[in-house]
């Protein structure tokens, strides 16, 4: 039990390890596959299971939150249960829902009580960043060493695991050595992860990932100025890094024309660029027509919605929802989806408030909530194109986001949580 201690904290190694194997799988993998996949599931209940048989303090911290939290929680399984009552599985579909859930509370928890932990021990915090720079660097050297890497012959950037799943990864990277770079931690992983971290993303030529990570910057550059003409926070600014962010603007204003045109005229990357928008236009299309089906309830039931597309599937047809918001609709209607967001939304516009309005925070903490609520708002702007919120069985699809929420819970509460590190 005792070799089980830290479980979680390697979540981000075995999970990239097993989404390799399984991402193009042949003899024995491919006879087994569901059993590999259940091993990132494994992590999160081992780690579940380990903190309460031992009484961790950290989950104990971490499980008393507000009432508001277990109210929601009580709200998502009563709406799992009502909504799927209209599916056209039924008893499948409640007992997927419910396990969703209970997977969402567990996964909410563990990553909760790594976080206090790793917040406390810096040599935990540096394990964390090692693991995702270690994925980085594998990812690029194994691209290129790896024949079966590069992605049906073409120029997209796939790290052994897929562009997208890579480009999902490289946008969450960015985010955590952000975080590290704030707190001025581990300065040499931070700076390389941030630099390869957006590299591997853009190399991907993932599109929503890359919409996300632009709105992010945005993001951040429109709330900072909000912060600056905010003459209550009386927040002064440095010269010099302003200085630096002026050039960086103008060195990307310069770039810009350059890099559409090289683009506008590269068949290849154009191609990537323009492809795939029909195919999913027809699984949308499924979708949408069962959504008015049932506008409240949906009318498909939880984990059908693919099914349902691939019945109907012909040649250079998607086969699976592609868009999280059309699936939650179509599967549990305008209910389930409005609870589905509702705790990413409380996250994201309490962050903000506190960010924007409060005087009596650190400058370090206020610079983490606009850097989390920015990174949820990004990942949800992916799910346009994507289908990866409350998906999977404790995968990237759904870990990566737990995590993230986890993250932005935690600076929101921090006063509640943190206390004296063992530098």
């Amino acid at each position: 039990m005792r070799a089980f201690k830290n479980i979680e904290l390697y979540y981000f190694t075995i999970t990239y390890v097993v989404t390799i194997i399984l991402t193009r799988p042949s003899g024995f993998v491919q006879d087994y596959r569901r059993l590999f996949w259940i091993i990132p599931f494994a992590v999160w209940v081992m780690g579940f299971v380990i903190n309460k048989l031992n009484k961790n303090s950290y989950m104990v911290m971490w499980s008393k939150q507000s009432p508001k939290m277990k109210i929601y929680y009580l709200i998502f399984t009563l709406t799992m249960i009502i909504t799927n009552l209209f599916s056209i599985n039924v008893l499948y579909s409640i007992f997927s829902g419910l396990f969703v859930v209970g997977l969402f509370v567990i996964m909410f928890n563990v990553a909760g009580a790594a976080i206090i932990k790793i917040n406390r021990d810096l040599k935990l915090k540096k394990f964390i960043t090692n693991q995702l720079l270690f994925i980085q660097i594998i990812s690029i050297t194994g691209n290129f060493l790896i024949p079966h890497w590069n992605w049906d012959s073409t120029l997209r950037f796939s790290g052994g695991i897929g562009p997208n799943m890579m480009a999902f990864i490289s946008l969450f990277s960015v985010l955590w050595f952000m975080d590290i770079k704030i707190d001025s931690l581990f300065k040499p992983q931070s700076v390389i992860g941030i630099f390869l971290s957006i590299i591997t993303l853009l190399w991907t030529m993932s599109r929503g990932r890359i919409i996300g990570l632009i709105f992010l910057i945005i993001f951040l550059f429109l709330n900072n100025v909000a912060i600056l003409l905010n003459s209550r926070l009386n927040y002064k600014f440095s010269k010099s890094k302003a200085m630096v962010n002026i050039v960086v603007v103008f060195i990307i204003t310069i770039l810009s024309p350059v890099s559409i045109k090289w683009i506008m005229n590269s068949e290849r990357i154009l191609m990537r660029l323009t492809t795939s928008g029909d195919s999913r236009l027809f699984a949308w299309n499924i979708l949408m027509e069962a959504f008015k089906d049932n506008i409240i309830f949906g009318s498909l039931g939880w984990w059908n919605a693919n099914d349902t597309i691939r019945q109907y599937s012909f040649a250079n047809m998607a086969t699976s929802a592609h868009n999280f918001y059309l699936r939650v609709l179509s599967e549990i209607g305008i209910l389930g989806l409005i609870v589905a967001i509702a705790f990413p939304t409380f996250l994201v516009l309490k962050s903000l408030k506190v960010a924007l309005m409060r005087k009596d925070i650190s400058r370090n903490r206020r610079k983490k909530l606009l850097l989390y609520s920015g990174g949820i708002v990004a990942f949800f702007i992916t799910q346009i194109v994507e289908d990866q919120y409350l998906n999977g069985i404790g995968d990237f699809q759904m870990g990566l986001f737990i995590w993230l929420f986890a993250l932005s819970y935690y600076y929101l509460n921090e006063n509640k949580y943190s206390f004296k590190r063992d530098d």
